[in-house]
Order: C-alpha cells, then sequence, then structure tokens
C-alpha cells in the first residue's frame, strides 16, 4: 500500500479548499430540507401515486454556495498564514492534494529487480548503484517507497551519471528532474526565487510535488564543482550550495521554509543524486551532508557491452559492434575519450551509414 505523508506538516487545514466546503454546505442543506419535507409530506394511500417533488437544493441555491463556500476558502486561507500570497498562489496550494505519495518500490524484491537492471546496463557504476540499492531495499521494506541518502557520484564526464538518475526514475516510476548548475543561476530553480527579485519563482522541485503529488522525486544535480554564486541589483546573494544545505539535512528538510511560498514543507522525502567531476573543489559543508562515491573511468571491456546492448536496442547488424570495437581498440587505456559520449557518436556515424542508400 502506498504511504502517505503531510507536506505541509506546521499547517494541518492548509490545504482545505473550496469545492470540500461547497460539498460540505450542500450535504447540509440537503439533509435540513429532506427533514423538513418529511415532516410535512401527506400520507398517501398504497395506490395513490407519488408526486413528483423538487429537486432539494436548487441551481439559484448552489451558486449561493458556491459564492459562501469560496469566502470561507479565503477566510480560512487568511488565517493559515496564506495572507502574505497572491490569490493565485493560493489558489495553486489548496488544488494539491492533501496528502503526497511515496512513490517507488513497494517491497525489497522489487528494489532487487530494480537494482539488477541498473547492474547490468552499467556494471561499471557498481560503486554508486551498490549504496542506493542498499538504501532503496531497506526503506522499501519500511513503506517508504524510493529513498536514499543524498549521493555525491564523483568522476570523470560522459561516464553516465546522468543516465543513472534517468533510469533510476524510469524503472522506479517517480518524477525526476535535472539540473545542470555550471551556470550557478540554476540554484534559483531548485530552492525557488523569493519575493524582492524582478523574477521571482517557486521551487521547481516544490511545484513537482505539488503537480505530481509525490513527495519523492529524484533530483539530479550537475557539475555541483562548478557552481558559483549569483548577485541581485539590490546586492542579495545566493547559491547552489547555500540553496542545498538546509535541503540535504534531514531534520532542516523536515520543516524547509520555502524562500518563495514563505511557508514549510516536508522536504525530507527528495531523493537527491549530485555528480561532480572534482569533489575537492566543492565546500567542506555540502561535502559533509551527502555520501561521496569516487568513480573510475570507462575501460574498453564497459563500452563494448554498452555497444552491444545498444546495437541490439538500435536493431544494427552484428557488424557495427565490430567496428566500433575496432574504432575504441585505437584510443588508449586510461584516456578521457572512453566514455559514453565517445560511444554515443560513434553509434549515431554508424546509424546514419546504415540508412545511406546502397550504391550498385
Amino acid at each position: 500500500m502506498t504511504k502517505t505523508i503531510a507536506f505541509t506538516p506546521n499547517n494541518p487545514r492548509l490545504l482545505e479548499d473550496k469545492d470540500e466546503i461547497l460539498e460540505r454546505l450542500m450535504g447540509h442543506l440537503e439533509s435540513l430540507r429532506l427533514a423538513k419535507r418529511a415532516a410535512r409530506a401527506p400520507e398517501t394511500g398504497p395506490d395513490e401515486p407519488a408526486k413528483e417533488e423538487e429537486p432539494l437544493v436548487s441551481y439559484e441555491d448552489r451558486k449561493r454556495l458556491m459564492a459562501w463556500s469560496r469566502a470561507i476558502a479565503d477566510r480560512r486561507a487568511l488565517k493559515n498564514g496564506l495572507g502574505h500570497l497572491r490569490p493565485e498562489d493560493r489558489r495553486r496550494l489548496l488544488r494539491a492534494p492533501r496528502e503526497m505519495r511515496l512513490d517507488g518500490p513497494t517491497d525489497a524484491h522489487r528494489a532487487d529487480e530494480i537494482a539488477a537492471i541498473l547492474f547490468e546496463e552499467s556494471p561499471w557504476l557498481r560503486p554508486a548503484i551498490d549504496v542506493i540499492w542498499r538504501d532503496m531495499r531497506r526503506n522499501a521494506s519500511a513503506g517508504l517507497g524510493l529513498k536514499f541518502r543524498p549521493i555525491l557520484l564523483d568522476g570523470p564526464p560522459g561516464i553516465g551519471k546522468t543516465h543513472l538518475a534517468r533510469r533510476l526514475g524510469e524503472l522506479t516510476r517517480v518524477p525526476s528532474l535535472n539540473f545542470d548548475v555550471g551556470s550557478s543561476s540554476e540554484g534559483f530553480r531548485i530552492a525557488g526565487l523569493p519575493r524582492g527579485w524582478g523574477t521571482a519563482h517557486p521551487s521547481e522541485v516544490v511545484e513537482t510535488i505539488l503537480s505530481t503529488g509525490c513527495a519523492n522525486p529524484i533530483v539530479f544535480v550537475d557539475e555541483i564543482d562548478k557552481s558559483g554564486t549569483m548577485y541581485s541589483t539590490r546586492g542579495t546573494s545566493t547559491s547552489v550550495v547555500s540553496a542545498l544545505l538546509p535541503l540535504l539535512e534531514p531534520r532542516s528538510a523536515a520543516a524547509w521554509s520555502c524562500p518563495y511560498f514563505q511557508i514549510v514543507f516536508d522536504m525530507s522525502h527528495v531523493n537527491w543524486i549530485l555528480a561532480s567531476n572534482f569533489a575537492a573543489l566543492i565546500p567542506e559543508p555540502l561535502r559533509t551532508r551527502v555520501h561521496i562515491v569516487h568513480l573510475a573511468g570507462m575501460g574498453h571491456g564497459d563500452l563494448v557491452a554498452a555497444a552491444k546492448r545498444a546495437c541490439e536496442v538500435r536493431d544494427l547488424p552484428t557488424e557495427a559492434v565490430d567496428d566500433i570495437q575496432t574504432v575504441l581498440a585505437a584510443i588508449p587505456a586510461g584516456h578521457t575519450s572512453l566514455n559514453m559520449r565517445t560511444l554515443s557518436r560513434l553509434l549515431a556515424d554508424r546509424e546514419e551509414m546504415e540508412r545511406r542508400p546502397r550504391l550498385n
């Protein structure tokens, strides 16, 4: 059974909306009129046809009740600390589910199946998959869906770190987001941009949770070692690292104050995968909040195995693997070109060759 959590733990009445209030008002009015009708209804004989009665709630009644429910919802929103929000932002929160789901594997067996697929597809990423698998297995058994500690994948570019995060989302059927923070502006997308900035907006992570009803998406943050700091025209600053620190700490994430909505959300179930090429460049406060996994580069055997699987998926002839293997063999062991990006280019070239018309 899918477990749910309160996404706004400090405000249990936050998500009451006008439709629920209207339903209660309609039900109350129908009960009153039904009781009144029953009290004054004349007795009829067994052979006497019953009179056709008017509906308990008329169209005009419903219009009035709809206006009342909107007014009540607005007043409750103001009392619940939403008075500072614009009407469209308030409605955005009120439309979201009361309880958010924890999606992903429901037992250890399914967690094992997912890990086995990842191991087979990317054996060179086994150190990272192993960490995710053990956490996923334990939390799935506890009914928490997909949940693993924040992890930093440190290794050369092009070895499939982004692909691992995407495949994990596909296999677990959990929403996933991808941020490349080599440009520091991406920090705004992660934590949101508070009012006071010209382009204030909520966090994309929060928006994903509100729109999908899933409290444990996968968030992949690439090139964290290259992120920097941005400044507004008023002199205020923000950075990816400062935005991430409270979200990676379990206690602060469970009561995270959203800069945009300015209310508390429970972000402790979000799954974070960070990636870097040089972990030593990452500030110490961030490195202490993640499980760092150092990944080696890819070897010839890894790429040939990946080429075989890709050729099967793309329906390329068997000799394509031999041709790709010949090209890869010309690259010295340990060279930075031995990666998935090189393989992708070789596969694309081979597909283009197969599409060319045959010459007689």
